[in-house]
């Protein structure tokens, strides 16, 4: 029995108690993976309005629950037994998000000086300027 069941814990939702354990938690896990693959699109994000550093410790998240879901499955969904990362999963997961992050925040940094640059060299922008006008 697991440590939580014996203190009287559950963190299934009660409407899901029902069928077979592993039945149960194979459902549990797939919920659990769409969940954390619809949080990827937050990592672009905060990589454009905070930077590399939020977004890859959201991306390490991200990656790490999903390297405990395959440990999970890996088990045969049997979590009586925790699944833990060790080093060697950090280091695949590191070199796995860290470059993702890095050069997504470096094209966005280029994308936005792109844009910067067009928009001041635009010749709407560049009249309005000159005859003092608001763009």
């Amino acid at each position: 029995m697991p440590p939580s069941t014996a203190r009287g814990r559950c963190y299934i939702p009660l409407s899901e108690m029902h069928g077979d354990a592993a039945a149960r938690m194979a459902a549990q896990v797939a919920r659990a993976r769409r969940m954390l693959d619809s949080g990827r699109p937050l990592v672009a994000a905060l990589r454009r309005q905070c930077g590399a550093r939020l977004a890859c410790e959201i991306g390490l998240a991200i990656a790490g629950g999903l390297r405990i879901l395959d440990m999970i499955e890996a088990q045969k969904f049997d979590t009586t037994r925790r699944p833990k990362l060790g080093w060697r999963d950090w280091a695949a997961l590191l070199s796995r998000v860290l470059p993702r992050v890095l050069a997504g925040s470096l094209f966005g940094l280029r994308a936005r000086r792109a844009d910067t640059a067009a928009a001041s060299a635009s010749p709407i922008s560049t009249n309005a300027h000159r005859s003092g006008e608001r763009p």
